[in-house]
Formats: C-alpha cells, sequence, structure tokens
C-alpha cells in the first residue's frame, strides 16, 4: 500500500548576530551615521538572512564618546537575534577650507596651526553696523581672525558701519566691500595709522573706538564743500564753519592711495580721466569721502 504525507520544515532556529565596535568622526556639520555593514562582524543563519539593522544609526555631538548600538539580524524565516557593540563618535577634525557660521557671520579656516579664520560673508540682511571680532569659537575650537575674504561684504549695499577688534591690521582683500566709500570703518584705539598703512583705505571715515571730535560725536563732516565736480585741474575745498582743513588723502575707487594735499585749492591735474575718492581731513580729526569725477 501507499501514502502520502505533508512534510513541513520548520526553521525555528535563530541567526546568530556577531558585532564589532566602530569609530566614527562628525563630519563639519557635526554629524555622523553608520550602516549595518560597518559592525557586522560574519553574522550567520543555517537557512540564509534576509535582513541586518542597527539602532541608533545617526550621531552628533551629543554623542561624543562610547555609545553602545544594537545589531538585529533577522534571517529568511523572520527569526531574530541582536548583539550589541560600541561605537565610538569623534569630534570632526577641522580642515582648512571648512567654512562655518557664527552669529550670523560666515568664516573660513585659512590654518590648523595655529587656527586661524577668514570672514566671507554675512547674511543679506545683516544690520546697518557689524562687529568683526578678534576670535571666534565654533565646536570647542578658537579661532584667531586674520582676514576679510573677497566679496565678504559684496551683498550688504546698506551696510554702514563696520567695527574691528583686532589691534592687528587683517588682510583686506580688494572687492571685500560693495562699496567701501559709503562705510564707515571703526579700529582699536591707537591702530588707525596701522590699518592705512595695511590697505584699509577709501572708506567714508576711519575712526577709533571711543573717540569724540570736536565735530561733534561722529567724526563725518557734514557741511563741508568741494567744487568743480567733476573737474579738470583743480578741485576746491571748504571744510566747513569752524572747522580748519588738514589735508585731503586722494584714492583710488579701489582705495589705493595715490597722495596728500594740505591745501583748500588741490592740484588735480596729475590724474588721469576716471573717478577717485577725496578724504577731507581737519585739524580737530573730523573726516569725510567725496567721490570726484575727473574729467
Amino acid at each position: 500500500a501507499t501514502a502520502t504525507a505533508v512534510v513541513t520544515i520548520v526553521d525555528d532556529i535563530a541567526p546568530i548576530a556577531v558585532a564589532d565596535d566602530y569609530r566614527v568622526k562628525l563630519d563639519a556639520s557635526g554629524n555622523a551615521s553608520i550602516q549595518a555593514s560597518d559592525i557586522n562582524n560574519g553574522s550567520l543563519d543555517n537557512c540564509g538572512i534576509k535582513t541586518v539593522t542597527v539602532s541608533p544609526s545617526s550621531f552628533d555631538m551629543t554623542n561624543l564618546g562610547d555609545n553602545t548600538v544594537s545589531m538585529t539580524v533577522t534571517d529568511n524565516s523572520g527569526n531574530q537575534h541582536t548583539a550589541t557593540a560600541t561605537v565610538s563618535v569623534e569630534a570632526y577634525a577641522a580642515q582648512i577650507g571648512d567654512v562655518f557660521v557664527v552669529s550670523g557671520m560666515e568664516y573660513e579656516i585659512t590654518s590648523i596651526d595655529p587656527y586661524t579664520v577668514a570672514v566671507m560673508g554675512r547674511s543679506s540682511d545683516a544690520p546697518k553696523t557689524i562687529t568683526i571680532p578678534e576670535t571666534v569659537t565654533y565646536e570647542g575650537i578658537t579661532y584667531t581672525v586674520t582676514a576679510i575674504g573677497a566679496n565678504a561684504f559684496s551683498d550688504n549695499p546698506d551696510l554702514d558701519t563696520v567695527k574691528i577688534e583686532d589691534t592687528h591690521p587683517l588682510v583686506l582683500h580688494e572687492d571685500a566691500f560693495a562699496d567701501r566709500s559709503q562705510v564707515n570703518l571703526v579700529v582699536p584705539v591707537g591702530t588707525r595709522d596701522d590699518y592705512l598703512n595695511e590697505g584699509w583705505t577709501g572708506f567714508k571715515s576711519i575712526m577709533e573706538e571711543g573717540q569724540v571730535l570736536a565735530a561733534g560725536s561722529n567724526n563725518e563732516l557734514s557741511d563741508f564743500t568741494l567744487y568743480p565736480n567733476p573737474a579738470r585741474d583743480k578741485v576746491y575745498i571748504d571744510p566747513g564753519s569752524g572747522q580748519e582743513l588738514k589735508q585731503v588723502n586722494i584714492y583710488t575707487m579701489t582705495g589705493v592711495y595715490l597722495y596728500s594735499e594740505n591745501g583748500r585749492e588741490i592740484n588735480t591735474g596729475r590724474l588721469s580721466r576716471g573717478i577717485y575718492l577725496f578724504e577731507i581731513v581737519t585739524k580737530t580729526g573730523a573726516r569725510s569721502m567725496r567721490k570726484v569725477i575727473i574729467q
């Protein structure tokens, strides 16, 4: 006689999960992630593995150090086995060229020995007065601000005043500002000449922090007269009531210093046709900048 029977093969044997410890570094944004394959160290099953997952798999600054993660192995029959491993999260190592933002100001790392940065920009809705700090701290590292980069403030046409805290003149890219002749510059006490000598020229005014001038609470001349404009061979200066002219400094539109004269009659015959910046300086220290067209 012959009989038939149904044989059901059941896999009730759980897989064997084998996990290994792992190290991961945060990226420049302060985040890191891992995959199950990073810690899977030869997990196996008699009928085949379907999935391997790990949790947690994402990390940030709050996870610096050792973290316990779970790796779950599921076989084709749904059996599971979980193993744990230690994921060591390390802080990001700063690299030259990395960019970060602190208090709305964008910085680019220019050196890591020592740590230095250049100011690379400010949000387009920045206030009319901004302060460039001597140092800035990001993710536990303190950087010295050493430069203002190309086009750093080209998107801030309404910028009125820039205050700089560093007593050592920063390196200034010639295209850092949309129009520096419209910007008032404030530098630390006793550093004005140093900044001028390092190319910080062509600004609407340059004054030292806390400076009080006879002209009032700021150092911008409000009632001086310059004529004719456009001009050819000569320009005449009247510094205004109660002011005595000290000198007139002449710059190119990019802020390159050309020469100075100390009389009310300025000889412009040596200038080629174009637009120049005339900085009028009084004996009280009051200053103002004016664009002059030479024909």
